[in-house]
């Protein structure tokens, strides 16, 4: 499950306020007694308790490193265990559900199942020991279904929210490949057009400054309206090749709105999209490059960083174009270059650019890729 997302806030509350509701007997019942009834086992119970609240702290933005989540999952085990021990007749028993809840949200299968399974053999020990059989039965009854219940509704949960990245990650390269589908049919189509007006308007136009050339040598009466009528002539060949040129022409003008269109919609994070006013690029090969880069980092972003942010920036530095995409997910101890991070390193270096990537653990990823901003020469 992310802990973005508005459900797990939810839950996690209701964890809190679980823990507050089962502490409220015990310390009222010792406020009333006053301090001094307090015996070794009472204090015990309390720092045990006292224990287990800080456990339910799980920030979204920031990602504990392994050795620190591992202390954490422990204290939440260890603490009800200590409050049974002390108290079987407490409300501990509830935090054993809670300290299940949070092995299935931060643990894989194969862990969580069998620490899942030890505390609650070591529980139910614990229940046999300080309760008569069949209350022991009882409660270990019914707060073994109560875990189950957390544990599946915890994985179900989890599974579902992978499922919603990859089909975000899925939907932002859908988005990029159809706008560049669309820029491949309106280039194709320019490139037809300028074919009909060169192969066509072109060759008539040739023919008929020719036919000119020869009515000026034949018929010397006519010579000032033939020479204007060839300058027309000219100046239409020269117009016509201008419009072929731009029809052939590789600029990529529509580079803004195809970017925007990628990077709106994604329900798992908040993408900030900062561009300048006037993209630079005027070449498809670039700007099919640059395209790639920004989905690229909001596909890693989905899919890897479980990230509630994704900072991504665009501008000018000298010759060359820099992409800055920076997200406050759980990082990464080393970088692995798989597909997505190679095909891209491999298409900037095909045009003369680069690619930096900087993660650490809690720290969140950092992309920096630089383009020529003007097209390498082959």
């Amino acid at each position: 499950m992310d802990s973005n997302e508005q459900p797990y806030r939810y839950a996690r509350l209701i964890a809190w306020v679980t823990w507050i509701l089962v502490g409220v007997p015990e310390l009222a019942d010792h406020l009333m007694r006053g301090a001094n009834s307090m015996n070794t086992h009472s204090w015990l119970w309390l720092c045990a308790y006292l224990a287990f609240g800080p456990t339910l702290y799980v920030s979204a933005r920031v990602q504990f490193p392994p050795w620190l989540q591992l202390a954490r999952l422990s204290v939440a085990t260890l603490a009800p265990l200590l409050m049974v021990y002390v108290a079987p007749h407490s409300f501990a028993c509830t935090l054993w559900v809670i300290a299940a809840w949070e092995l299935a949200i931060a643990l894989p299968l194969r862990i969580m199942l069998p620490w899942t399974i030890l505390l609650s053999l070591a529980m139910t020990a614990l229940l046999a020991r300080g309760l008569p059989l069949r209350y022991a039965f009882q409660e270990v009854a019914i707060f073994s279904a109560f875990q189950g219940y957390a544990i599946i509704t915890a994985y179900v949960a989890g599974s579902e929210a992978a499922l919603r990245r990859r089909l975000a990650a899925a939907n932002a390269e859908l988005r990029s490949t159809q706008s560049l589908l669309a820029h491949s049919i309106r280039s194709g189509e320019r490139l037809r057009i300028s074919r009909e007006l060169h192969d066509l308007i072109g060759h008539h136009l040739s023919a008929l400054i020719l036919n000119l050339e020869v009515a000026r040598h034949i018929v010397e009466d006519w010579q000032p309206h033939v020479f204007k009528a060839q300058d027309i002539a000219r100046q239409l060949l020269t117009d016509v090749r201008n419009v072929t040129k731009l029809l052939r022409g590789d600029q990529f003008t529509d580079i803004r709105p195809m970017i925007e269109q990628i990077v709106a919609d994604i329900p798992q994070i908040r993408i900030h999209l900062n561009l300048p006013e006037q993209m630079p690029l005027d070449d498809a090969r670039l700007a099919q490059v640059m395209l790639r880069v920004v989905q690229e980092a909001v596909t890693n972003a989905i899919k890897h960083s479980e990230c509630a942010n994704l900072w991504v920036n665009v501008g000018c530095n000298g010759e060359m174009l820099e992409i800055n995409a920076e997200d406050d997910g759980r990082g990464a101890e080393q970088v692995r270059w798989g597909a997505g991070l190679t095909g891209m390193r491999e298409r900037l270096e095909e045009i003369g650019g680069s690619l930096t990537v900087v993660a650490g653990t809690g720290n969140g990823f950092r992309l920096q890729a630089w383009l020529p901003l003007k097209p390498a020469v082959p």
